[in-house]
């Protein structure tokens, strides 16, 4: 628990001293990742979506970090036994997959998002 405290004061000191904003949406999602291994779902939820603001506004839009930033929340959201919300981040996600410009996001991206919702009671 005391690792994981000394990580969060890490990022928040980070987070003050950069100016860069894509790295802040690192931090965002670090911090999110911290939190998922102390199942702090509504928190790691929080920090996910600030991520993804952020990325969705950066200069060049990176379909890659945005797509990952949707399958995090979903799987938070899968967590938290909230299906619709899953379900929304995961065809949030899709679409990014589906995207001619986006050719480093595989069919076998496709085919893990469309088993993660398929296994969804």
């Amino acid at each position: 628990m005391n690792q994981h405290k000394t990580i969060e004061e890490i990022h928040s000191m980070l987070f003050k001293e950069i100016t860069d904003i894509s790295e802040k949406a690192s931090i965002y999602h670090e911090i999110g990742s911290t939190k998922d291994r102390r199942d702090e779902y509504n928190q790691i939820i929080e920090f996910y979506n600030e991520s993804l603001e952020i990325e969705q506004q950066s200069t060049p839009f990176d379909e890659y970090n945005v797509a990952n930033a949707y399958n995090n929340i979903s799987i938070a959201y899968d967590n938290l036994n909230d299906y619709s919300r899953l379900f929304h981040y995961h065809e949030k996600e899709l679409g990014i997959h589906q995207q001619e410009q986006c050719p480093d996001l595989s069919i076998f991206n496709r085919s893990a998002i469309y088993n993660n919702i398929s296994e969804q009671p």
